[in-house]
């Protein structure tokens, strides 16, 4: 898979560009369905990515476009972030529990 990086600009401030994806409430009753839900987890290594980003292909029954995952390595940890269609708030906790299940996953939040 490719994934992209993190940025920082002049001023040292950091960018994501899966953060340029979604905006607005992270408490699910908020959200209005469907919409992008950016998705947040830490594991051990990046070899963890491509199983974290199959889990949640697998709970989202679609593909997630490249071009949304941002992968940043940290010493032995990978912070992942990916902006992914999502038709419900089942859908979203599903996802969660896929990300979860994964025994290299130590963290994940959105």
């Amino acid at each position: 898979r490719t994934t992209l990086s993190s940025e920082t600009d002049a001023s040292g401030s950091h960018e994501d560009a899966a953060s340029q994806f979604v905006q607005g409430p992270l408490q699910l009753d908020e959200l209005s369905f469907p919409c992008v839900y950016n998705f947040r987890a830490v594991g051990r290594g990046d070899e963890c990515v491509d199983g974290v980003l199959d889990d949640m292909e697998d709970a989202l029954g679609a593909q997630i476009d490249d071009e949304r995952v941002f992968v940043e390595l940290h010493g032995g940890y990978a912070l992942l972030e990916v902006a992914a269609h999502v038709q419900s708030a089942d859908q979203v906790m599903a996802v969660y529990k896929a990300i979860r299940a994964n025994p290299q996953v130590h963290f994940s939040h959105g």
